[in-house]
């Protein structure tokens, strides 16, 4: 397992970056600050303004020397006791069957020293850290709705 201050495990990913899928590997972490921008696996809650904004800030990012990845669909919060240690990502390249296809690529931990999670109350990783830190307890269940 991959921990907090200690090098990354090999790993090779598909991330989508200034308009075209790369291949993203341990290697291509080394000596910078790396961002990943996860999707809600069944990708149904990704606001289209997140990923406008996040093209829009990509030049200010990179002069920072932070280097921006999409394309990650999150599956589960990682944990080190009762904190936020990063996010893994579902396994890519399944098919409908649920069989492995050629395009087959493992889930990997993403352990990070900060991690923002940006994909709303609703998804899928929202949920998981409502249920660990009990977030909804003593409060009104959250009502949306549109103003006229």
């Amino acid at each position: 397992m991959s921990m907090i201050n200690s090098e990354v495990k090999p790993f090779q990913a598909t991330a989508y970056q200034q308009g075209e899928f790369i291949q993203v590997t341990d290697q291509t972490l080394r000596g910078k600050w790396s961002v990943f921008f996860f999707y809600p696996a069944d990708f149904t809650f990704v606001c289209p303004t997140e990923l406008e904004d996040l093209a829009d800030n990509y030049e200010a990012f990179r002069k920072l020397g932070v280097e921006i990845y999409a394309g990650f669909a999150g599956k589960e919060v990682l944990y080190e006791g009762q904190c936020v240690a990063g996010v893994a990502t579902g396994d890519m390249g399944v098919g409908r069957d649920g069989k492995s296809t050629a395009q087959f690529q493992p889930g990997i931990e993403l352990r990070a020293k900060y991690t923002f999670f940006a994909e709303g109350c609703r998804g899928q990783l929202g949920r998981q850290l409502t249920e660990r830190f009990d977030l909804r307890k003593g409060v009104d269940p959250q009502v949306y709705g549109i103003g006229l």
